[in-house]
């Protein structure tokens, strides 16, 4: 059975996540939106960082991947904290109401269809480090070429 095309899983999520309205930007609980790398730490709110992990399997229709989020925030007197689970609680429930088949258009120019979202385990709280805090979920995305 061939293989469906691989296609830009980090980019299309990423592109996925930021568009959702009231979840990034100014006001909202991740107003410094989804990222590929660790940015250095800010008192301005929330930041989640993606990273793709196992397993990550291709078919022949689609390209499913697990996608890890590491929502963080820096705070005095637990505003971090609450900053960060926050912002991980909406990423969860956007995750959560996702229906139907989304089509993004990645930095590179690719199209990428976002066919379902789901299997979404967290958010847990994964560190706190001299009032940086960091809650971490999981989803599984699955995604064709479009």
């Amino acid at each position: 059975m061939p293989v469906s095309e691989w296609v830009d899983a980090e980019a299309a999520i990423r592109v996925w996540a930021n568009s959702r309205p009231g979840l990034t930007g100014l006001g909202n609980p991740l107003p410094n939106g989804v990222r590929l790398n660790a940015p250095r730490s800010s008192s301005d709110g929330a930041t989640a960082v993606l990273t793709l992990v196992s397993p990550r399997r291709a078919d022949d229709v689609t390209d499913d991947a697990r996608a890890s989020f590491r929502v963080s925030a820096v705070g005095r007197d637990g505003g971090g904290r609450l900053a960060a689970e926050r912002a991980a609680r909406a990423l969860a429930n956007e995750l959560g109401r996702f229906a139907g088949s989304v089509v993004v258009v990645c930095p590179s120019g690719d199209r990428v269809k976002i066919v379902a979202a789901g299997d979404v385990q967290g958010p847990i709280l994964s560190g706190d480090l001299g009032g940086e805090v960091a809650y971490s979920l999981d989803a599984t995305f699955r995604l064709q070429p479009a």
